[in-house]
């Protein structure tokens, strides 16, 4: 799943409506980082009309399988900058359901990551020396 989670990262995948309609299933929901609600439709013709976005980097990877045919992604990203600069980070979390095409994400969700962390969280920095 964290491939083909990376796949609907890469621009040349959002342009492509025929890959975009196999990774996401016909029951796809998304609460955005922004707050909105967004079904299939809205995804596909959003990401059909070729908005250049800034490149994604994804990194701590995580999945729990919640049963053989669901499993629960969740990883943290940020828009990478031409100067190299991270920004935008996410906290992200995805389930992916397995069909009889394959595995299909049915819903996602990101959530703004707060840029340094809460003493009293689990929730590690972004950036960590040495221990990663």
């Amino acid at each position: 799943m964290q491939d083909l989670e990376e796949e609907l990262h890469r621009p040349e995948v959002r342009k492509d409506v025929a890959r975009l309609n196999e990774l996401l299933h016909r029951d796809f929901e998304e609460f955005g980082r922004s707050g909105r609600r967004y079904d299939r439709a809205s995804v596909l013709q959003e990401f059909s009309q070729g908005v250049d976005a800034a490149p994604i980097h994804a990194a701590n990877f995580a999945v729990v399988q919640l049963s053989a045919e669901a499993a629960l992604l969740t990883y943290e990203t940020a828009h990478v900058a031409s100067s190299g600069e991270h920004f935008r980070r996410s906290l992200r979390a995805s389930v992916w359901v397995h069909t009889s095409e394959g595995w299909r994400l049915r819903f996602h969700q990101g959530t703004a990551m707060a840029e340094e962390t809460d003493e009293n969280t689990n929730f590690t920095p972004w950036i960590r020396t040495g221990d990663r």
